[in-house]
Parts: structure tokens; C-alpha cells; sequence
């Protein structure tokens, strides 16, 4: 375990806190007692069973003389480096105005003028460096600082790669064994961070141009406010560097129309695949870019009135977004140019720098000037197979297990065995599920899997190969039918709608039906219980229908209650599953198979969301919690990584509410919880008294932690309160927004349907008019992308009767408002009378 050094001194240098704690080192803000200043320390700690302890130290100083070299206004000066027992540590000046990251996540794209001024300033600062015999290897938001009159500087070389001619081997790592002659790497490293990498360097070819592709990306985001291979939220990094080698990048008009063709051209034209139909050089760029912003400047009409969306940029003043001024294009030509210079650099078959590359005969900006009034245009190549790349490139690092990223781990599971946690043994015929290979250029093939259930009391570990999609949101629904005529026949078929085209589409249908339905954080897989049967069975299966596999079985007397899957891929942890079997609550390793009985209980519990992969939220229901409050549901933890089985979870504090007309969610900041609460009781939950059914009023409560309060939680503050409608369910789908679903029972019925609202309690919305059935969000999974669609543009929900089978129907819609659009319903289309329909959570295709 990596030492905390707060309060303590290094050097002549007192720890204060720690800033950021990378997969490297730590940083920390730090006093310098000599010269009372304030300063960033970064301090590696070598483990105990750290060999080659002098060739570290000696290394070390070689690196930190390398980066200390650099001297450049936008380039993070070393003040200092040192030794001290097992620690190296570097020392930089300390900037409190924060990063790139912080202000890309407060305030999403920024406009073209300042995203331009910054990016200018980052490539001289990259040109220098290259100019240097350096290649940085890990640019991203996170690594651009601000200085107090907001100049970016380009921090943490603890990557960077030093060119040396006649030997592109040898390079930089501080804090780490890197490629040398000297200190060979294991085979499976991979340097870098995979949302930003370029597909050379993930192929272990990195050089001059790999930067240029992050910065690249760097631009593309500050446009944008995306990333263009980041829609899936929980995205597995082995599915990001599929696409970093494979797919275009999405067209940026696409997610900001305001982008001028030309410069969106010169953007798209960095990122390309292959290296050399990139700019050659950090020159080149920020040449192609303020020619980009002269001919957006000559192409514009006389009258500013009569500007095209698409050709129009922006800039935000405060809160306020107008149209980027003629005057304003100007004065980006007029900031201080990178000088072209030739860049000293080991020359490979791979690519040849062009020598005498200009501004005037780049076909980049001639193709621009060409086509000033047309948006530009997604470029699709013909590339290798998938199955090549994984063979010869990526595979071999998985199945060495240790791919290593900044920041992300990953580790796959790529052939099926068996952990049990008992005795006992069940010899099940194993079958084997042959798959097709998939037609997709971007996905790889599925190995064999199995559907027969693995031996009692075990399970099995999950056979995974990625998916890639190409973008459309698309809705995932299970349809499951029994025959009620007697005949026994059972079915239930996945479902997956494409927004895009409008039309569904089946992934699979098994004998059984299904419930418990829910995508996963990465939106490749889709997890859930078959049930009607014996045994009951928890089975998963890849968004194109290839891999159905059963990975746990029980019997049908005991019965698999709620379950739901982690958010993601945890670099240690991997990816989980909570199950319930009869009494015992338990914790599935998913890519290994290993199960943990976490605890046993009577009571009824519910898993709401696992919101940091450690700690899983449940709600006791229908049972007096720890303050005797009879009739009311409690909020609970549970600490997954526990190794020890707990008699209960432990409780929040005393956070409760009714069990009757109220629900809860956790907002996406981990910190906040926002409930809501009506009067009366759900339709068919009357009491044996006939009591009313649901009606107002309502209020939707934020309750903040506050580790002041001995209950771990503030008081609940009202954001929204209604004298009529009836708040039945509650999701925060972002930080900022909250969808409310209304179901009166009384004479205002008439508002019935599904509502927006800010989490301040501002800016009230209908999305829906009445439905003639009670509404309901997705029953299994509370994560943002069971109810809202990654991209945050649409919405799905459910109407159906609880007094009676079927009747059920699957509606979305846009979260900008308009009517939803019906998109299944029982007993119309293919879809059999009395269905049961459940809606499993959104993911791209």
C-alpha cells in the first residue's frame, strides 16, 4: 500500500495533502521551508519487493535531468528532484487554477476563439519539445494546467519518450522499468492513457505524430464537449483502443454545428488512422488551423444577419451565446505563429516527414477553400480484420494479464472456468454454444460458450470478447410470454431498438421467461434471470446475440431474487454481480466466476446502485429499521470488498422513507440523494382498510452526506413541492437534472406521465401527456443509462396495468420535449398477447 507522507518532510520540502494519485506516483502540495514558497512534489515509492533498487535511483536521475532540460512557457518547469530512502520524488511549481479536465467538466465545450488561443499555445509548447528529441506519450486534459493569468502549460512528462537516432528503442518512464537494452518491459505495457492514444502507440510505435493525434483529440473535445470514442460512460479501455486503431471519429457538426467546415476539416485530418496523411509536425497543425480561420473569415457573406447555422462559431460571454464576430475569427490569424522548423526524429518505414511542407500546398486547407459551404464529411476506410489486430497486437497482452494504462486497468477473462464455495457437486453435461462470426469490421468474434449450468453452489466465469459500435442509440427491452392456455410454453426474446432508423430488431430468444434485464456500464453486454423453469438461471449475452452463456443456476423452490450488475470494469475488482438466492445475498466475480456470500437475512432487500464499485446500495424494505419506524424502508451499504460475511449491511445513518408512495436515487456525484414522497398507496397496493390511491401532495427532497451529522447525512431540504401531482419515482440522470414520474390516482389524473426538472428544483417540464396506465421507470437498474440514453438525448419508460397480465407498452422519447413515440406493445405486431414487456437500459450500435 502506497504511504501517505502528509506532515511529513521529503527533502527540505514539508507534505501538506495530496493532489492526485496516479498509477505512478502521488502528488502532493508541498512547502518549501528553504524558500517559503508553495510546490507540487511528485513522489514515487518504491514497493518492498522492488529489485534493481540503485539502477531505479540511477535511471531516475537520468530521466528527471531529461525533462528538466525543457524551458518553455507552457511547459511545467522542475525545480527540483531527490532521493530519500525509497522514495524519488520530482519538484514543479504549484498551480492552484487547476486543469483542463476541471474546466472541460464545469463548463463542457468551450468557444472557438478560446479553445484556439489555448491549442496554439500547446503546440508551441509541443513543438519545442519535439524540437527537443521528446515525445510527451501522455497528453490529455488532465495533463494541461493553468497558471494564475489562466496560461496553459503542459505538465507530467513522467511518459515521455526521448528520440534517439539509430536507437527508437530507448525512452523515458520515470517511476517505471521502461524499453531499454538495459531493462526490457514485459511484453503486456502499453504506455499512455487509451481515450487519448494514438493508434501507433498503442501498437508500441510511438513517435512524434502520436502526439500530435492526442492533441488532437484535445481539440476535438474542447469543440465538441465530447470525446469521439467515449459514448459508452462505463467504457471498457480495450474497447477504446478498438476504436482509437479502427473507427472514424464521429463528424464534430454532428455535436456542435457552430464548428466552420474548415476548421473541423484540419481537426478531423490529425486524427486520421494512418500516420502519414497526418500533419507531420505541431507546425504544421497550428498553420493548418489559423489557415482554417482566415478562410472561415473570407468565405462569410457581407451581412453578418445572413450567416448559416453550420457555418456559424461561437463564443460564450458568461451565460451568454452569440455568434462569433467577423472582427473575433480575425484576431485568432493574428495570435503569435509556431515557427516551422525542421524536427530532428529517427525516420521508420511507417511514415516520411514531409520537408518542405507549407501552409499554401496543404490539401487539407485547398480542399477547404474548396469546399467552404458543405459540412464535412465522415471519412470510412477499408482496414484490417479485427481478429488480426487482436492476434498479433492486443490479445497477447490480455492473456498475459497485465496491460497497463494510466489510470485504467483491464484484464480478460477469455476462457470459461469454474471457483466454487462449497462441497457439493452437480456433473452437468457442458454445452457448447458455437457463435457466428460477426460481419462488423469493429467487433471481435466470441469464443465458444456454455448454456448448461455449472456445478451447485458454483459459477462461471464470463467468456468476453468486445463489441464495437457505430454509434446510434439504441433501446434494449426483454418481451417474455407464457401461455396461459395450459399448453406450459414459455419464451423471452432481447430486444434492441435503433433510434435511427426507427425499426426493433430481436438479439436473442431463449425458452424462458425473463426479468431482472439489464445492459451493462459499457453497453456491450446484456445481463439477466431466466425464470418459469427449474433451475432459475442468471445468463448474459453481447449486444450483437453472440456469447449466450449461464453463468449461475438454482433451483426454482428457492428462487433468484433481485440482481444487478456493477457500473463497469474495476481495474482490481473487475466487473460484479449481486445476487440474491433464497436468504443469502451473494457477490459474483463475473469475469472470474468467484462467488462471496456477503450475508444472510429474512428481510427483503433491494439493490438500488453501485455507485463506486465498492460500496452497493440496498434498501431494506417493508421492515422497522434501526429508529422503530414501522412501515418504513431503509438505506443501507454494503462494503463488497469486505472479505468477511456481515450479519446486515450497515446502515446509512438513519436515512428512511415509506415504503408506500415514496422512492430514492443517488445522484451521479456519489454524494447526494434525492427521494420523493406522495400520499396514499400504489394502485392494487390498497390496504385491507381500501385506502386512497396515490394523489398529492408531493415533495422531492435532497439530502447531502455531511460527515458533521452523526447520521452521515444532512436534513432533507425541499427542491420541489406539488399541492396535486402524485411523485411516484424519482432518477437523477445527470448532475443537474431529475425525471419524475407522475401517477395520480385521483381526479388529476389528467397529469399523469413523465417530467423534468432541474436538481435545484428550477425549470418544471412535461415530457409526456397522460397515459391511460400507471408509468414506470426501469424496475431493475437505476444507473442514468437504464431510463436515458448515453448521449443524454432520450428517454424510455413503461406503461401497464398492475391489476392485470399484459398491457404493457415501451415508449421513447426526446428529453427536449415532443410526444413519445410507442415503440411495443402487447399484443400488437409480433408481440403476443398477455407479454410482459421490461425495459433493459440504453447502449449504442
Amino acid at each position: 500500500m502506497v504511504q501517505d507522507l502528509t506532515g511529513q518532510m521529503v527533502g527540505h520540502y514539508r507534505i501538506i495533502k495530496p493532489i492526485e494519485q496516479g498509477g505512478m506516483a502521488t502528488v502532493y502540495q508541498a512547502r518549501d521551508v528553504h524558500l517559503q514558497r508553495e510546490v507540487a512534489v511528485k513522489i514515487f515509492q518504491l514497493q518492498k519487493d522492488q529489485k534493481h533498487t540503485q539502477e531505479f535511483f540511477y535511471r531516475f536521475t537520468r530521466e528527471a535531468q531529461v525533462v528538466a532540460r525543457l524551458d518553455h512557457p507552457n511547459i511545467l518547469l522542475v525545480h527540483d528532484y531527490g532521493e530519500q530512502d525509497s522514495l524519488a520524488y520530482l519538484v514543479m511549481p504549484y498551480l492552484a487554477k487547476g486543469s483542463l479536465k476541471n474546466l472541460l467538466k464545469k463548463r463542457g465545450r468551450l468557444p472557438i476563439p478560446e479553445a484556439l488561443r489555448l491549442i496554439f499555445q500547446l503546440l508551441d509548447a509541443l513543438h519545442y519539445a519535439h524540437g527537443q528529441g521528446l515525445i510527451h506519450r501522455d497528453i490529455k486534459p488532465g495533463n494541461i494546467l493553468f497558471k494564475n493569468d489562466q496560461t496553459p502549460v503542459l505538465a507530467d512528462f513522467g511518459l515521455v519518450k526521448e528520440i534517439v537516432t539509430g536507437n527508437t528503442e530507448e525512452m523515458t518512464a520515470i517511476g517505471q522499468f521502461a524499453i531499454d537494452r538495459q531493462f526490457p518491459l514485459s511484453n503486456g505495457h502499453i504506455m499512455g492513457t487509451p481515450y487519448y492514444m494514438a493508434p501507433e502507440q498503442i501498437q508500441g510505435k510511438v513517435q512524434p505524430q502520436s502526439d500530435i493525434y492526442s492533441i488532437g483529440l484535445v481539440l476535438y473535445e474542447m469543440l465538441t464537449g465530447q470525446l469521439p470514442f467515449s459514448a459508452e460512460t462505463q467504457a471498457g479501455p480495450f474497447n477504446i483502443l478498438l476504436k482509437q486503431i479502427y473507427e472514424p471519429p464521429r463528424p464534430m457538426a454532428e455535436l456542435n454545428p457552430g464548428i466552420p467546415p474548415q476548421l473541423a476539416e484540419a481537426v478531423m485530418r490529425v486524427l486520421e488512422k494512418d500516420v502519414r496523411q497526418r500533419y507531420q509536425s505541431a507546425a504544421d497543425f497550428s498553420q493548418a488551423l489559423r489557415a482554417a480561420a482566415q478562410l472561415n473569415i473570407s468565405s462569410r457573406p457581407a451581412s453578418e444577419g445572413s450567416l448559416q447555422i453550420n457555418e456559424t462559431a461561437y463564443i460564450s460571454d458568461l451565460n451568454v451565446t452569440r455568434p462569433m464576430r467577423p472582427s473575433e475569427l480575425q484576431s485568432l490569424a493574428a495570435l503569435p505563429t509556431v515557427e516551422h522548423q525542421h524536427i530532428p526524429m529517427q525516420a521508420s518505414n511507417h511514415f516520411e516527414r514531409s520537408q518542405n511542407s507549407t501552409v499554401s500546398t496543404d490539401p487539407t486547407i485547398q480542399r477547404a477553400s474548396e469546399r467552404s459551404h458543405h459540412t464535412p464529411r465522415r471519412q470510412r476506410r477499408s482496414y484490417p480484420l479485427y481478429s488480426v489486430l487482436a492476434t498479433i497486437v492486443l490479445m497477447p497482452l490480455l492473456f498475459a494479464g497485465i496491460t497497463h494504462f494510466t489510470g485504467l486497468g483491464f484484464a480478460s477473462t477469455l476462457l470459461p472456468t469454474v471457483h466454487s464455495n462449497n462441497n457439493n457437486s452437480n456433473n452437468h453435461v457442458a454445452t457448447t454454444v458455437k457463435t457466428q462470426p460477426t460481419r462488423s469490421a469493429a467487433t471481435l468474434q466470441m469464443p465458444p460458450t456454455q448454456t448448461s449450468c455449472p456445478s451447485t453452489g458454483t459459477a462461471r466465469a464470463a467468456v468476453m470478447a468486445p463489441y464495437l459500435s457505430q454509434g446510434h442509440n439504441a433501446l434494449v427491452y426483454a418481451v417474455s410470454f407464457q401461455d396461459i392456455q395450459g399448453t406450459g410454453k414459455r419464451s423471452g426474446t432481447l430486444m434492441r431498438y435503433d433510434s435511427v432508423t426507427g425499426k426493433a430488431s430481436p438479439i436473442i430468444t431463449v425458452p424462458n421467461m425473463l426479468t431482472n434485464v439489464q445492459v451493462s456500464g459499457d453497453g456491450q453486454w446484456v445481463i439477466f434471470s431466466a425464470y418459469g423453469g427449474d433451475p432459475e438461471q442468471i445468463q448474459m449475452v453481447r449486444i450483437d446475440g453472440k456469447g449466450l452463456q449461464t453463468l449461475y443456476c438454482t433451483s426454482s423452490s428457492a428462487g433468484l431474487g433481485r440482481i444487478l450488475a456493477s457500473p463497469g470494469l474495476d481495474s482490481e475488482r473487475d466487473w460484479r454481480l449481486f445476487f440474491t438466492d433464497g436468504s443469502t445475498m451473494n457477490v459474483l466475480n463475473i469475469p472470474t466466476g468467484k462467488i462471496e456470500q456477503k450475508f444472510s437475512s429474512h428481510h427483503s432487500y433491494r439493490p438500488l446502485m453501485w455507485p463506486n464499485d465498492r460500496n452497493l446500495y440496498l434498501l431494506e424494505r417493508g421492515t422497522s429499521n434501526q429508529s422503530g419506524l414501522d412501515g418504513q424502508s431503509s438505506l443501507v451499504s454494503l462494503d463488497t470488498y469486505d472479505p468477511i460475511p456481515a450479519s446486515d449491511p450497515r446502515f446509512l445513518g438513519e436515512m428512511s422513507v415509506s415504503t408506500f408512495c415514496s422512492d430514492l436515487d443517488i445522484g451521479p456525484d456519489l454524494q447526494t440523494i434525492f427521494t420523493s414522497q406522495c400520499k396514499g398507496y400504489a394502485e392494487g397496493d390498497h390496504n385491507a382498510d381500501g385506502g386512497p390511491p396515490n394523489q398529492g401532495p408531493s415533495t422531492v427532497n435532497r439530502i447531502q452526506q455531511d460527515t458533521t451529522n452523526t447520521s452521515g447525512w444532512s436534513k432533507p431540504t425541499a427542491i420541489f413541492t406539488s399541492s396535486t401531482l402524485a411523485v411516484l419515482q424519482v432518477r437523477a440522470v445527470t448532475s443537474s437534472t431529475l425525471l419524475l414520474l407522475v401517477g395520480n390516482g385521483d381526479q388529476y389524473s389528467h397529469q399523469n406521465g413523465l417530467w423534468k426538472i432541474n436538481t435545484d428544483g428550477s425549470g418544471l417540464q412535461r415530457l409526456s401527456i397522460e397515459m391511460s396506465d400507471r408509468t414506470m421507470f426501469n424496475h431493475c437498474s437505476q444507473y442514468p443509462w437504464s431510463n436515458v440514453a448515453r448521449d443524454g438525448s432520450m428517454y424510455a419508460f413503461k406503461t401497464g396495468s398492475t391489476q392485470a397480465l399484459g398491457y404493457d407498452k415501451l415508449f421513447v422519447g426526446s428529453l427536449n420535449g415532443g410526444q413519445p413515440t410507442a415503440i411495443a406493445e402487447d399484443g400488437v405486431g409480433t408481440i403476443k398477447s398477455d407479454s410482459q414487456l421490461e425495459v433493459a437500459g440504453w447502449t449504442t450500435i
